[in-house]
């Protein structure tokens, strides 16, 4: 991705950062969310509508009504109201390097010392907004400093005459304002397509907003795990995605032309797959197809089968009465063809393809104790120990077959399913911390890491950089998520773009099941009692967990509480 891709994406997504979004927010969830408290406005609740800086008032009030102003934005289209509060000299004042979402009232100190005036506080921070949409969370009780300078004019009215760059945003509305939307980048072989959660606003700009962030590339730690097949300096021909009889046209520049036919329709495919996540509203025509253009002319894009968003496929197995099972539904089922525990002492395991149909190469790999790693071929009576080690993790098979581990600090390391083969994966920011549990995403190209060390538990998540084939070599530098975590046992892949973690958040005395999402909040779900183990396939509602007693639980069909499934179970783990 050139330099000048970037620049150009971030000054048209911080303008609309700037100009389209900086409303009040309140940050979407379905339960409790732990990484903030906003208060949630109610569908039809209308935005304050802000009045500009008064001759009369004080230097208190000012800054008070200008942090209030800044919501004007998205009913004005301009920041000439909140400009109404700063001196001549303070109007480069540039609300688009970032959005912080706040909580609760400014608390300022202001001193005033004849003609000038310092105002002097903090704010309580839950998230903010990169020029990209690129969302973060705060941790709890995080704060951010204000400092504002002010100057009374030869007619006795106060003005901001210094003040630091960003739009402060009050904690509702944040929901009617913004977007979750997801960019798609294909994995370097090509056979899926890798989410990237952004915030964009809902405005009328929407489409040609997330156009533009995907033809920038995807965001860093991500860089060197997906791909980018528009040709450098690709860019749109005209500032607009129009959408027009459920058609939207996207309109390059030159160099385009120079794509392959392969990299043309894969570009297609990746807008499209973007685009259906347009608004649902009724101020929106839907979009129902993607036409590309080079100066106005069609351009030929020959039919080509598009990347999936991968998933888990195959049934999850336990560990029940020293033999594999499978779960269905509140049932476990014998499997005939699984391979024998016998002699083993299972303590964790992973699934290499869909062992419960027998699938070619598939495979189970069992921690044996809590230091060596055993690999079982399905319909084979051999049995391979392809990994030793002290406390090893427990394993996660990814969908190239590498079965990664880890022991001690440092990275995790990768083994073949038949431990012939080893690599090294380089990942300093693992140097001192100790690795607890590690999971692979379906698409081969995340990787979730729960480590302990400095400033405690951890939970980050990655891209796994690849060589040509498709073996493990690095970790990229990672993003944290769930930071509201003060505890955490084990994290797995739930969904495309979502974790569940069981672990604790302040307040809580025993583990729970949080979903966080990679890019949004985190959500605590109801407890169970002495939860130990947890598995997930594809969605919420595929979650399993097993407690000290043996209990195996679910999530009801509603996906609102846990239900017992099955007793006397030890372990659960879905492919993957």
């Amino acid at each position: 991705m050139t330099s000048g891709i970037r620049r150009t994406v971030a000054a048209i997504v911080a303008g609309a950062l700037a100009v389209v979004l900086a409303a009040c927010a309140s940050i979407p969830t379905s339960g409790p969310v732990l990484d903030g408290d906003a208060d949630v406005a109610s569908p039809n609740q209308l935005f304050v509508s802000p009045e500009r800086a008064r001759d009369d008032a004080d230097p208190e009030q000012i800054v008070r009504g200008f942090v209030k102003a800044q919501a004007a934005g998205p009913a004005t289209g301009t920041y000439e109201i909140a400009q109404s509060y700063l001196t001549d000299d303070a109007t480069a004042w540039d609300p688009s390097t970032q959005v912080l979402v706040y909580t609760g009232e400014p608390q300022l100190t202001v001193e005033i010392d004849g003609d000038t005036a310092t105002a002097r506080g903090s704010l309580s921070v839950l998230a903010s907004v990169d020029d990209r949409g690129v969302y973060t969370v705060e941790p709890p009780d995080a704060t951010r400093e204000l400092n504002f300078d002010l100057t009374q004019d030869a007619e006795g009215r106060w003005r901001i005459d210094a003040l630091e760059n960003g739009t402060l945003m009050a904690s509702i509305n944040f929901e009617q304002s913004f977007q979750e939307s997801v960019l798609y980048f294909p994995t370097p072989d090509r056979t899926y397509f890798v989410p990237d959660v952004r915030w964009l606003p809902k405005s009328s700009r929407w489409q040609t907003l997330a156009v533009t962030a995907l033809l920038a590339g995807p965001v860093e730690w991500l860089q060197d795990s997906v791909i980018d097949v528009a040709p450098p300096g690709t860019e749109l021909g005209i500032a607009s995605v129009p959408v027009e009889d459920g058609v939207a046209t996207v309109d390059l520049t030159s160099p385009i032309s120079s794509a392959s036919p392969e990299d043309r329709a894969l570009l297609l495919a990746q807008i499209d797959a973007t685009l259906a996540s347009y608004p649902r509203t009724r101020s929106y025509e839907p979009i129902r197809s993607v036409e590309l253009t080079s100066g106005g002319t069609p351009l030929r894009v020959d039919p080509e089968p598009a990347p999936s968003v991968a998933s888990v496929i195959g049934s999850p197995l336990a560990v029940a009465e020293g033999s594999l099972v499978e779960v269905s539904g509140t049932r476990l089922e014998t499997l005939e063809s699984a391979p024998s525990l016998d002699g083993l002492d299972p303590t964790a395991f992973a699934l290499s393809g869909d062992v419960s149909r027998a699938a070619d190469g598939s495979a189970v790999v069992v921690r044996d104790g809590d230091d060596r790693l055993v690999s079982l071929r399905q319909g084979e009576d051999e049995r391979t120990a392809i990994w030793t080690g002290d406390d090893l993790v427990a394993p996660t098979v990814d969908r190239f077959s590498w079965v990664w581990t880890a022991n001690g600090s440092g990275p995790p390391s990768v083994v073949s399913l038949d431990g012939e083969s080893t690599e090294d994966v380089t990942a300093g920011w693992l140097d001192d911390r100790t690795v607890t549990s590690i999971d692979v995403s379906a698409d081969g190209a995340r990787i979730v890491v729960v480590s302990a060390g400095s400033g405690g538990v951890r939970v980050h998540v990655t891209g796994v950089i690849r060589d040509g084939d498709g073996v493990p070599t690095g970790l990229a530098e990672p993003i944290r998520v769930g930071v509201a975590l003060v505890e955490a046992t084990e994290a797995v892949w739930s969904d495309s773009s979502q974790l569940a973690v069981l672990g604790a958040s302040s307040g809580q005395d025993s583990p729970v099941v949080h979903l966080v999402d990679v890019g949004g909040n985190t959500e605590s779900l109801s407890e169970v009692s002495g939860a130990e183990h947890l598995a997930a396939g594809n969605g919420e509602q595929s979650l399993l967990l097993v407690d000290a007693d043996g209990d195996l639980s679910g999530r009801s069909t509603q996906g609102t509480s846990w239900q017992a499934l099955a007793v006397d179970v030890d372990l659960v783990a879905y492919p993957g």
